[in-house]
């Protein structure tokens, strides 16, 4: 699936810390704005979230999947933002967000 069609080029990525029990555990959310309609966003989101779990390598020794199951990482969450309220100054704006 070529995801260029659903969503925006721009994007911001935010990162966190959670704790979870008695250990913290590194929590990333994805905000993207949408293309087109509301309808197939929530397929866009669980296939998005799905692809980025499973295929993002952090190194050529771990995927990220591997952080998952070491507790290390929180499965990615992509959450969209509507147009008007999106916080990007241009289509191609690219964040990185610290919370810690």
């Amino acid at each position: 699936m070529h995801f260029e069609n659903y969503i925006e080029d721009g994007f911001e990525i935010h990162f966190y810390k959670n704790l979870c029990g008695e250990k913290f555990l590194n929590k990333i959310v994805v905000k993207i704005c949408p293309k087109g309609e509301a309808s197939s966003r929530n397929f866009i989101k669980i296939l998005l979230e799905e692809k980025l779990n499973q295929k993002l390598r952090i190194s050529n020794k771990f995927s990220f999947q591997e952080l998952i199951r070491a507790d290390v990482f929180l499965p990615i969450e992509v959450d969209f933002l509507e147009r008007e309220k999106q916080q990007f100054k241009t289509p191609s704006t690219k964040k990185l967000i610290t919370h810690f």
